[in-house]
Parts: C-alpha cells; sequence; structure tokens
C-alpha cells in the first residue's frame, strides 16, 4: 500500500537484503546475506537475528544476542553508509574484536 511504502522508505532506507563483500579488506569467498525489516529487526543467510536501529546523519547500530563465533556470543556493530543506500560500510565490534565490513544492496 502507498502508506506502507511511504512510512518504509522515511523509517527504514535500509530495508531489503544486503551481501558481505569483504571483511577487513579481504574479499569474502562465501557471501553472507542480510536482510533489513521493516520493524528494525534484521536476520542474516547464517541464522543471526537482531535488532537495529537509524541514528544521527547516516548511522545505525546493531546488536544481535544469537551471534556465537567460538566462545564469542555478543555482536554490536556501528554502521555508517553511503547517500545512495548502496554501500554500507561497518566497523563492527565481536566483544574486543575489530572487524570492518563492506555491504552491498542485491535487492
Amino acid at each position: 500500500s502507498p502508506g506502507k511504502l511511504f512510512r518504509t522508505i522515511i523509517a527504514n532506507p535500509l530495508a531489503g537484503k544486503w551481501e558481505k563483500i569483504s571483511e577487513n579488506g579481504v574479499e569474502v569467498k562465501h557471501p553472507i546475506q542480510k536482510e533489513y525489516y521493516d520493524d528494525f529487526s534484521f536476520m542474516t543467510s547464517e541464522g543471526t537475528k537482531g535488532t537495529y536501529r537509524i541514528t544521527t546523519g547516516q548511522q545505525l547500530s546493531e546488536s544481535s544476542q544469537n551471534v556465537k563465533v567460538k566462545d564469542i556470543i555478543e555482536y554490536s556493530a556501528i554502521y555508517q553508509f553511503e547517500a545512495n543506500n548502496q554501500i554500507l560500510v561497518a566497523n563492527g565490534t565481536l566483544k574486543n574484536v575489530q572487524v570492518k565490513e563492506t555491504w552491498r544492496r542485491i535487492e
């Protein structure tokens, strides 16, 4: 419906599917896909679920409680996306491990 479409564009410029193309400057061989929803939740192709919120400017923060990498079970990230919403550049944190990721919109 037009009302929902308008709300989605205003409230969620990231709605849709994205694909991780690099991590720490290295191209990802088996890209993870992530989908952002209008209700401020996301889910990845590997089963990770979490929540996010858009803050000031072109920043969004993201967190998930069900990420399990060895003994790491908490994940948080702050992303910055280009004005055209085509590329996300992340500076993510897995506890104390810094991760830099680049995501490309695929839908």
